[in-house]
């Protein structure tokens, strides 16, 4: 199944893990995990009990905010808000929401984080919906004030990269939604039936109806009943958290789930480098990774170098930041493993590591790598005016044609 953790809302920081029939209190059989959350509040501190904000009621509105990457250009948000209306709600979506000027994020951090400040302190938002995850919601901690959530509580929405918001409201004792985001709806033919669960686990949650979540025992499992605090979400910021003040309190009974799809994590995008810089005495100019400056200057050269006249450039998303130049062509030049491995070995000689390990590393990388600035997928045809099997046609083939397309072009 593409999204496992989407099939059902999890109430962070409340909940009984149990091995029993929810209704009978029989145990169940060990070929089945049952995640009860009708009881929940059982398992709070008592010297520090957490804040559930109340159950949204039909006509109540929800914002909507993009803490991190940007929509992408196809983002159908009028379907997403005629999905929400279905439901009994009203939408409300954030002043930048829809920003695009930056390379990757959704507006600059202060625009960003001004739209989340907005909703929270929006008396009439009931509830708190990122649309998309991505990367970027740590740099929001220093620029918001989430204290007025333990006053008037409402809703945070999200998964993935909106774990951090999640772990610095777990600090702040207030509970919170880890939960599919408007931007994995689907429509019409792309709507399969995972992602009809998925969405209406959200639409449960939200109104205070819980569901029971099943799933296959591992033959290693230990039976039995765990009873603690529900915490947990992405796997890389969870890590990256380790030794902050937002590490989640594992000294109280915890029953911990992990988000986790294997993706390549680089490590400027920690959260202890981000809240270094986050706290660099330029401010907010200095804010930055260093992946993300780098990216800004290879940005600025290409585009410099492609203004001035005729050039080959190399990879480093530039199909993407020359997308609407109407003078260039774009290239992809792929070939199977085998003749890929010879090359290189050709060109470089062997090394201790098999040769196709190293080439699987680096496309994971470049993959990531692409997605992360682009929000396009690396090597998909639809994003070249041609693509090239050097395996098949040979370099020098392939150079005639690249040379030959360029000339009408």
């Amino acid at each position: 199944m593409k999204y496992p953790f989407l099939l059902t809302a999890l109430l962070l920081c409340s909940a009984n893990l149990a091995a029993r029939h929810p209704d009978t209190d029989t145990l169940l059989q060990p070929d089945t995990l049952s995640l009860r959350q009708s009881d929940a509040h059982t398992a709070q501190k008592s010297d520090a009990p957490f804040v559930r904000p109340p159950y949204l009621r039909p006509g109540d509105t929800i914002g909507i905010v993009t803490p991190a990457r940007k929509l992408k250009e196809k983002a159908d948000t009028a379907k997403v808000r005629e999905r929400f209306e279905e439901w009994g709600l009203k939408v409300k979506f954030g002043a930048h929401y829809a920003d695009r000027e930056q390379p990757y994020f959704a507006g600059t951090d202060a625009r960003r984080a001004a739209d989340l400040q907005a909703m929270i302190d929006d008396p009439g938002v009931k509830a708190v919906v990122s649309y998309q995850g991505g990367y970027g919601s740590v740099r929001l901690l220093p620029l918001l004030d989430l204290t007025p959530l333990r006053e008037h509580p409402k809703w945070i929405v999200g998964f993935s990269d909106v774990t951090m918001l999640h772990m610095a409201l777990g600090q702040l004792g207030i509970e919170s939604l880890h939960a599919t985001m408007p931007g994995k709806f689907r429509f019409g033919a792309d709507e399969k039936p995972e992602a009809i669960v998925s969405d209406e686990s959200l639409r449960s949650a939200l109104f205070g109806r819980w569901t029971r979540i099943d799933a296959a025992a591992h033959p290693l499992n230990v039976s039995g009943t765990a009873r603690g605090r529900l915490a947990g979400g992405n796997l890389s910021l969870l890590c990256s958290a380790i030794g902050t003040p937002e590490q989640p309190d594992f000294d109280t009974p915890t029953v911990l789930f992990i988000e986790e799809i294997g993706e390549y994590a680089s490590v400027t995008s920690s959260f202890l480098f981000n809240i270094a810089v986050s706290s660099h005495p330029m401010g907010l100019i200095d804010t930055m990774s260093v992946s993300d400056k780098l990216y800004v200057c290879q940005t600025n050269v290409i585009r410099d170098l492609a203004s001035k006249g005729p050039c080959v450039i190399v990879g480093r998303c530039a199909d993407f930041i020359l997308k609407d130049q109407p003078d260039c062509l774009h290239i992809f030049v792929h070939s199977d493993m085998q003749h890929r491995a010879a090359r290189v070995r050709e060109r470089y000689g062997e090394t201790s590591k098999p040769m196709e390990k190293r080439l699987q590393e680096k496309d994971s990388k470049r993959k990531v790598y692409y997605k992360h600035y682009t929000n396009r997928n690396w090597g998909e045809a639809e994003n070249y005016d041609i693509c090239l099997d050097s395996g098949k046609l040979g370099v020098d083939k392939c150079v005639e044609i690249v040379c030959d397309i360029a000339q009408m072009k």
